[in-house]
């Protein structure tokens, strides 16, 4: 695009839209999209589903509660998505506002965790597609979740293998992208 090569690309990192903006040779549009970055969890599909996080909804409440997704925006986004908990973004119509983003809450998870029984930490295969941004997120995710007795273990994969992974179940948690 800089090079003048391409006319328009789509969806550029986040990370390089500052750059993009400051170029007065380009210009950015933005739009609110159908989609979302989220976490899947498996709580029933094949043994990697018999942990903690896929067998006892307080360690999944834990887990969403140890997430500071303000923070996580801000960190590994350069601040440029809207933050959000459904599959559209709050300024999309159907929206649901009757459930809000929840704030970071570590007390709380560290309580939820104590009435579940689960040991911390707790280990979480978490596996992550091979783009620089989600392997950002989920370092960053890593360390959020430490504090509330976690211990994500990493697994980047290429996107296609992760698909076919997430399909045979082999997966306690996954974060994936979805563009409508």
């Amino acid at each position: 695009l800089k090079s003048g090569q391409l006319d328009l690309i789509e969806r550029p990192l986040a990370t390089d839209l500052k750059d993009m903006r400051a170029d007065s040779r380009l210009k950015v549009a933005t739009v609110t999209e159908l989609g979302y970055q989220g976490i899947t969890i498996n709580v029933g599909k094949g043994e990697a589903s018999k942990n903690p996080l896929g067998q006892d909804k307080r360690v999944r409440q834990a887990f969403e509660a140890a997430i500071d997704r303000d923070a996580l925006n801000q960190v590994v986004y350069n601040g440029e998505y809207t933050v959000g908990n459904q599959w559209v973004s709050p300024k999309i119509p159907w929206y649901q506002e009757k459930f809000p983003v929840p704030k970071r809450d570590i007390a709380k998870a560290k309580k939820l965790i104590q009435e579940s029984g689960a040991k911390t930490p707790i280990a979480i295969d978490f596996m992550v597609p091979n783009n620089p941004e989600t392997r950002q997120m989920a370092e960053v995710l890593q360390s959020m979740t430490a504090e509330a007795g976690f211990d994500l273990k990493v697994r980047v994969t290429e996107f296609a293998t992760s698909l076919n992974e997430a399909e045979a179940g082999r997966y306690q948690a996954y974060a994936l992208n979805w563009d409508g």
